[in-house]
């Protein structure tokens, strides 16, 4: 019985440590990427921003596509961590629509393992939209402010 207990107190501890991580701090294995696709002119917008790095890759679809590199620091990981959370950005949800689109476009945020769907065939509420929308903004925002071929 003192074995089962023991196990059950350890689970719980393990689980709970877990748990701050993703939402206290910023862990090696977290990742945030941001994708944007639009259907007509071929144009697309990747960020991955993970524990050590940042690549952010922008195509126009008229010319060849740019990519830039920028190591994360702590305070970068701090800033975006806090604006998710002000954000609230793991209460946003959103339903992909299975109705074809001929002239639209698409947007994917990935808060670790919390994906949103956006763009013309997503629906989600208007306070998600603008939740979302401001998510969007600003990462590409902060990535923009970093990149090295300004």
């Amino acid at each position: 019985m003192k074995l089962f207990l023991i196990a059950i107190i350890f689970f719980m501890a393990s689980s709970n440590v877990l748990a701050q991580n993703d939402d206290a701090s910023w862990g090696k294995d977290f990742t945030i990427t941001f994708s944007f696709t639009g259907s007509m002119d071929g144009s697309q917008t990747k960020l991955t921003f993970t524990y050590d790095s940042m690549i952010y890759t922008r195509n126009s679809g008229m010319t060849a596509p740019k990519t830039d590199l920028h190591t994360m620091t702590a305070s970068d990981r701090t800033m975006i961590i806090k604006k998710m959370k002000a954000l609230k950005i793991k209460e946003v949800t959103s339903e992909s629509n299975m109705a074809p689109v001929n002239d639209g476009w698409s947007e994917m945020l990935c808060y670790g393992s919390h994906c949103i769907q956006g763009g013309t065939s997503a629906k989600m509420t208007e306070k998600n939209k603008q939740i979302f929308s401001e998510a969007c903004e600003f990462l590409q925002t902060f990535a923009n402010g970093k990149s090295k071929s300004k």
